[in-house]
This record gives C-alpha cells, structure tokens and sequence, in this order.
C-alpha cells in the first residue's frame, strides 16, 4: 500500500474515531455531526474536499480542483456502505475508488440500512486555491468584515497542475465589499495579506490580495470584461485577476476573481511623491470610512483610501493638497462658459484623456455606480494634477439593471455635465472614442472566450450556489436560468451597445439645456443666460447658494434679447454668500425646470451687510441694527433662542432712521431663555422674503417671573 494510502486511510480511520466522539474534524476544521452519511476526498497536497448535499435534490457532489485525476478519485464516507455501483469498494466499506471516468459520472452507493446515496464528480479547468483557517471560522469572518484574521495557511495551484505557492500558516484574511458583503448570503468578497510580498498566478508581487465573488453577476464575467478594455485603452494602472476556485478548510465557495488590490504600491498605483494620495468619490459608503470631505462645490463626498506615506503631517499636507486641486478644477469649470475653456488651461489641472477614457468605458458599458461610488481620484503631490482611476467594480452594468442599451448615465455626472459641455474636451473624446471603439465593439466577443474559461467552474458554482432563475437583490432584472443564458444575454447587450452607442451631441449635452452665468469682477453682480430656441415665452430663474440650504433662494423673471438668449442680471447683494450658486430655469407652463446650471462666487467682501445686536445689562431686551446700504426698501428680522428649536421664534418689522439703518426691538421678557440667540434678516418684497444677513449673540441670563 503506498504512504499516501496509508495516509488517507489513517485520516479517514481518525475522523471514524472523532464522530464516535460528537465531532468531526476535516484537516483543521471541528464542526459537530450534521448526519449519519458525509462524503470527501482529498486534493494533492491532503488537504479534505468535502461533498456538498443539494438541498433542492439531496444529491452530493465532490468539486475537483483542475490538477486531479479524475479516474484516480477516491471517495471516503462516515456511515457504513454495503454497496456502491462503480469503482472497488474497500475491505472497511469507508472508500471507493475508481468509481469515475469523467466530470459529471454519478457513484450510487447503499447504506447498511438500505438507504442509497447518490455522489456526482465535478471538475474544473481553473486553478485551485485552497485556504485553511487556524484559530477562527469562516462563520466567525462573516460575523465582521473588518476583523482581520492572521496565521492561515493558502495553497495555490495552477490549471496544469504547477505548484504555484504553499504559504504556511501566513496569511491574514478579512472580508470585503460593501453591497456584496451584506445582500448576497455567504458568497462573500475577501481580503488577503501576505507577511512579505508574494507573486501570485504570475501577477506582480504584493502583499494584500483580493477575491471577488462576482455573487450579483450570473455571468461572472462583467468586471473582466472591463478590466480587459480598460488594458485594451492603455488607461493607467488596471487591476489585474485570475478566476480560480476557492475552498476555505475543505468546504467550496464557487467561482472567484483573485487579482490585486487599488492601492499605492511599487506595483500597483504606482505615486512616489511624499503628499501622493488616492481617493474615492463615494456617495454610498462615506460614513463608514476613517477620512472624509465633502467639496462644496462639487457637492461630493470624497474619502481617502491610500497615501504614499503613513506620517500625519505628509497625510494632512497631501489631503490639502488633494482639496486644493479640486477646488481649483471645480471653480474653473463654474466660472467659464463651455465655450471660454480650453485643453490647455485644463491640462495644468487634470489628467484630461485620464477623465476622458474613465468616462468613455464606464459609459459604453453602462456602469451607474461608477458615477456614484468606486469613483477613484489620485494626485501624485504638488507638481502633478489630478488624474481619473484605477477603474473598479463591474458587477451591475451591461444591462443588469435592465436599462436599455441606449441609455447613458455619465453624462448626469456633474463634472461630466461641464466637461462635455467643453468643445475642445468633446473633441478630444471623439477622438479617443474613435481610437478606441474597435476595442469596445468587439467585447462581446471576448465574452466569448471568458465563457469557454470558467464555463466547467461555473457549472460547480451553480450547484454550490442554487441562485440562477432568482431575483438579483442589486439589480432590477432577475438572474438567468442558465450561465449559457446569462452570458448570452451579456453578449446580446454588447451587441446592441455596439450598434446603439454614440457620444451625447444636441440636446443631451449641456451647453443646450445650460443655464450659463458670469460673475463680476467685483462679485456684485451674476449675469445668467439660457437660449431655448424659441420654445418658450416666459422664463424665470431661480437661484440660490449652497452655504445654508435654500434659505436665501430667488426667484427672477427673465427677458429674452433679440438673439433669443434669456438673461438677468442678479443682485449678489440679495445672497451674500460665497461659493457655489445653484442656477434653475422654469418655463411657466411646465412643472419642474428645463435647465440647470452651477456658478461660483468668490468674495462677497462688497456684498454683506452690517447686522449686529446689543444686548441690556438686564437682559431684558436686545436691540438689533442693520445696515444694508441703503438697498432694501422693507426689512424683517426673525429672532428665536438655541432652546427648543425655534419654538420661541418672533418676527420683527425693522424701521429705518434719517442715517438709512435698520432697527428693531426684542423683547427678551417674552423669551425667558438664557444662551444664545440668533438673528435673521430678511428682506421683504410683496409677499417674498430673502434672507440677507445673519448673526447670533449671547444672553448671559433669562429674565424670568416679569409681571409688567
């Protein structure tokens, strides 16, 4: 008998020995006895494959790593076997071997009590990665995604059979994603760190690793069909990944994209600058991160993911230098019309063909989340402006959503709104969509050869994982009945994006359907222009700032010049602000507006008004006094205290005197609150009131019990 007989044997023999005992131990997993009958084999390094039963048929099945001979299969159960309908059964009736030919061939076996077992074999054509746990469980790395977990060993083999690595007991493993953490059950996304730098499956050497499940994508084959034209693109750094199959201590997971991580590396990301830093433009997930900014301007959430250096100084410097860059960009693009805007001025700013080929891919394929979250942004420090990427995350596009194949979504996307708007830019993505469209049109085709890859492997994840006819919890279309089917549906929607896709022209670029503006040189004044062709006989603009909600909105009727362009000239004095300005036209006859626009304030040093408040030694009354330059004819003050939420709000008819101030009166006796108060102007006209100053003091104390 050989050693590796003899072996197996013993294992088997130990594992007889721990189920007599109440467990029932596979490698270095103890789990407690779930039934009298239990199926496993073993790979090439004696790591247990266990049997996964079907719930839907009670069939069991051993999913065999590529490397294996299937006709040399030997297949070990608990339970005592009187029969099997193929292969030798040994003297102890605890294996059978011989028992297959093929992937697919199915062993009937007969209990002792007449019950009979059915066991198919299933093989696929990936390499095979194998990870074993010490010290906790894959349901204890569920329970938590952020736990990091050390000292696990992993085993990788190649489709030929190659040894590729054998990482002892050093490893570190911790889930991953987001949405895919938490909406698709136990086929999670992980995260995998190495003590030193290791190459895996022939990609460049790092110590953190990533496996995605593809658990929302039926096709699995959506993110490597974009990282494949991204490559195809020449974008910068694009994510590398191998399928492989997984098993985690015996127990198969399905189909996974092992590759590389985003991050800053020698061999990924690769910024050298001391300030280098990598964000991500994330409206879903910002809250749950360490830093996060919010650009006013832009009105985004932007959260750090990596820096070249791990000091707090270099840290804050790069985020400062990061938020300087942007402001810049945003405030260039707001304060020019489309037509003022050249690629010169904009390359000293961004990367430009970077912005445009993550808009061009991410648009072609139809990805809404790219707009919205994985959105990443880097700047190699002071000297280096600001670039689009690494792409990431194509598991809801290609029609998943069930969005017709002539939909576009990048085009809603503020700064593509702007951009696109450019000439010179739109010029330049034609002409970059042009060197590129053969690589986009024949992605269907490639859909092809990815299929033929992980076809075999897709068939074992299917049955690991019975979801195929299901609804998808990410998207609006339910998954397919078939992985043939579902990556046919991929490629027919390739086909008709291919047929369908052009770049937005008309209408459906901005600079048609833009309110424009420009802003004095004095910040006094904002001249806003809109043309509509004709269409419309009435126009009004509504305007206000970002810094406080709309609580200084305005609304002002439009007059169209004799070249059919609706302008007016806003008094920035009725605002105050500075900042970003949120520009609406609304035809008189139509519900919400026709078009938007965005415009930037810098200063308002000539624009505030005075407004102060001093408060009586007894605190009994506060007078408030208002200068605003003679530019109101009414005035109103709104005072309430911090107490209550404005439960004690009072309004207030302001006077004015011979010297042009505004005045008014608070009885403070009414509000009996001590603390801090605040005060709103506002100017009134007819029924309309606009805020046009603010301030807030304090009332050391209440005066309390007053009887007049």
């Amino acid at each position: 008998m050989s050693k590796r007989k003899i072996a197996i044997f013993a294992a088997a023999a130990a594992m007889v020995l721990a189920l007599l005992a109440g467990l029932y131990i596979y490698g270095n997993r103890t789990e407690p006895e779930k039934e009298s009958f239990h199926c496993f084999t073993y790979d090439q390094q004696g790591n247990v494959l266990d049997g996964y039963r079907s719930e839907q048929d009670g069939m069991w099945t051993l999913f065999l790593p590529s490397d294996l001979r299937i006709s040399e299969t030997e297949v070990f159960f608990t339970g005592g076997i009187s029969a099997a309908s193929a292969g030798q059964l040994d003297e102890e009736n605890k294996c059978v071997s011989g028992a297959f030919e093929k992937s697919g061939d199915r062993l009937e076996l007969t209990g002792e009590d007449g019950q009979t077992y059915s066991v198919a074999v299933m093989q696929s054509q990936l390499p095979s990665l194998y990870l074993s746990l010490k010290d906790t469980s894959l349901e204890e790395i569920h329970a938590d995604k952020d736990v990091r977990h050390p000292g696990n060993s992993l085993y990788l083999r190649s489709a030929d059979g190659k040894e590729d690595l054998s990482a002892e007991s050093c490893v570190e493993i911790k889930g991953r994603g987001n949405s895919s953490w938490t909406m698709f059950g136990d086929k999670k996304g992980y995260q995998l760190k190495f003590d030193s730098k290791t190459s895996l499956l022939g990609m460049n050497e790092a110590k953190k690793w990533i496996l995605i499940a593809n658990a929302c994508d039926d096709s699995m084959i959506r993110n490597q069909l974009a990282y494949h034209a991204a490559s195809s693109m020449e974008m910068g750094f694009v994510p590398s990944f191998r399928y492989v199959d997984l098993w985690i201590d015996g127990d198969y997971r399905g189909t996974y994209m092992l590759g590389e991580k985003v991050e800053i590396s020698e061999n990924r990301l690769a910024l050298t600058d001391s300030l280098g830093v990598l964000f991500e433009h994330d409206e879903a997930f910002f809250d749950d991160e360490d830093y996060c900014f919010f650009s006013a301007i832009l009105q985004k959430h932007f959260v750090l993911k990596d820096t070249v250096e791990a000091d707090e100084s270099l840290v804050s410097a790069g985020i400062a230098d990061f938020e300087t860059a942007l402001d810049r960009f945003s405030v260039y693009l707001y304060s020019h019309e489309p037509e003022e805007i050249t690629l010169e001025d904009l390359s000293e700013m961004i990367d430009v063909d970077s912005f445009i080929k993550y808009y061009l891919l991410n648009e072609y394929v139809q990805n809404r989340e790219a707009f919205a979250s994985s959105f990443y942004w880097y700047k190699d420090g002071p000297e280096d402006v600001l670039h689009l990427g690494p792409i990431w995350d194509f598991d809801t596009c290609m029609g998943s959503d069930g969005a017709p194949y002539t939909e576009n979504y990048g085009i809603r996307h503020t700064v593509f709104r702007f951009l696109l708007a450019v000439p010179e830019f739109y010029e330049r993505t034609q002409e970059l969509f042009a060197l590129y469209k053969d690589e986009l049109e024949s992605l269907a085709s490639y859909a092809g050869v990815l299929k033929k890859e992980i076809e075999s492997s897709a068939g074992m994840n299917y049955i690991r994982w019975d979801v195929l006819g299901m609804p998808n919890p990410k998207g609006d279309v339910s998954f397919q009945n078939s992985f043939d089917e579902a990556v046919t549906v991929v490629q027919d929607w390739l086909r008709g994006r291919a047929e369908a896709f052009r770049l937005p022209e008309g209408d459906e670029i901005v600079k048609n359907a833009l309110v424009t503006s420009t802003v004095s040189d004095d910040c006094r004044s904002m001249e806003l222009y809109f043309r509509d062709e004709g269409q419309y006989e009435q126009i009004r603009f509504v305007v206000w700032s970002l810094n406080d909600g709309q609580d200084d909105l305005g609304q002002y009727a439009a007059k169209r010049d004799r070249n059919g362009v609706w302008h007016y000239t806003v008094d920035l004095a009725m605002h105050s602000s500075v900042g970003v300005y949120v520009i609406y036209a609304y035809a008189d006859d139509s519900g919400g507006p026709i078009a938007g626009g965005y415009s930037y304030v810098e200063s308002t040093e000539n624009l505030l008004y005075k407004l102060s408040a001093q408060v009586s030694e007894d605190c009994k009354t506060m007078e408030i006094t208002m200068d605003d330059s003679g530019k109101c004819s009414k005035m109103a003050f709104a005072v309430w205290s911090d107490v209550n939420d404005q439960d004690d709000i009072e309004w207030i008819t302001a006077e004015k005197d011979s010297d042009g101030l505004w005045h008014g009166t608070v009885d403070l006796r009414e509000h009996q609150s001590e603390g801090i108060y605040h005060i709103h102007a506002f100017s009134v006209k007819g029924s309309n009131q606009l805020k046009v100053a603010a301030a807030s003091v304090n009332v050391p104390f209440a005066v309390k019990g007053f009887l007049s």
